[in-house]
């Protein structure tokens, strides 16, 4: 049925609001809380701020954890992608235990990882 309001059923929308984000000239903007301000940078560093700290936590981790100097600790980790990688950095061929050593480049089981083969 058709209905008064220009419509098959139809609502209206509602009246927009006018607002004035500008203040009228010669006005001073309304004093801003201390906490006000501090709670928008805040929303503004935020995520930055939480990343670099989530790295650090990551990176204090794997440093601690490790056995091994900084250098050879990241060397061994990237080493750990494939055997082109280990090659890359200098730690190939690696036997157990030693930086640049992980199971999954190690094909035959035998203790050494990214050996060289005969051709």
């Amino acid at each position: 049925m058709f209905d008064a309001l220009g419509g098959w059923g139809r609502r209206r929308k509602p009246p927009l609001r006018l607002v004035h984000s500008r203040p009228r000239l010669g006005s001073a903007p309304p004093p801003e809380r201390l906490s006000a301000r501090l709670a928008r940078r805040w929303r503004r560093w935020r995520n930055p701020v939480l990343y670099l700290l989530a790295l650090a936590v990551i990176y204090a981790a794997l440093m601690l954890g490790s056995p091994w100097d900084q250098l050879t600790t990241l060397k061994h980790y990237a080493a750990g992608l494939n055997c082109a990688s280990a090659r890359a950095v200098g730690l190939a061929p690696a036997r157990r235990g030693e930086p640049g050593y992980w199971w999954r480049n190690d094909r035959d089981g035998d203790g050494e990882a990214c050996e060289v083969w005969p051709r």
